[in-house]
């Protein structure tokens, strides 16, 4: 076949050049762009390792100070308890010192006491008496004691345990604040 119209060919052969120039820059842009964004993560990456490094390092030297921190607050924690322990000691203290007061006030002759048991505010008071007017009688002084109210008697009898025949008792009573 003749060609007649040779101004064709050359133009079709110059639109092929073109849309290869074009494929060829469009694959180098892409390329380009494609090299210019790892290079960037990879920028981004070693910025990123470059601060964990330092915050590593941060931490690692804040470590002992966070661990003697805590120990300090663990210490003040225990060292709270035991204020409020000696706190309660000594409440108690003065309690107990008020309550021995008051019980050698209201003890009669006669009563010995064997046994003394607090638990809270109820007292629970054992004891021997030569007689019943003994136990009548301290039973009377728990009654107008200040400290002491409510007094019950739990048990009385001879107690033939230590031979001497004389009446043991149980009183429980509960404590004012």
């Amino acid at each position: 076949m003749i060609n007649l119209l040779p101004w064709r060919t050359k133009e079709r052969h110059q639109q092929r050049q073109r849309e290869r120039l074009t494929l060829i820059v469009s694959v180098a842009a892409i390329l380009l762009l494609i090299i210019s964004w790892r290079l960037l993560l990879a920028y981004q990456v070693r910025q990123q390792r470059g601060c964990n490094s330092q915050l590593t390092q941060q931490i690692a030297n804040a470590k002992p100070k966070y661990l003697q921190a805590t120990k300090l607050a663990d210490f003040q924690k225990e060292h709270q308890k035991q204020l409020v322990r000696l706190k309660e000691m000594r409440s108690d203290s003065k309690h107990i010192t008020r309550l021995f007061h008051e019980l050698s006030a209201v003890v009669p002759g006669g009563v010995q006491l064997t046994g003394l048991e607090k638990i809270g505010q109820q007292v629970t008071l054992t004891g021997n008496a030569e007689s019943h007017v003994g136990v009548v009688e301290l039973m009377e002084n728990l009654s107008q004691s200040k400290l002491f109210f409510h007094p019950m008697l739990q048990n009385v009898g001879v107690n033939k345990s230590n031979k001497t025949n004389k009446n043991g008792f149980v009183i429980k009573c509960l404590l004012t604040s």
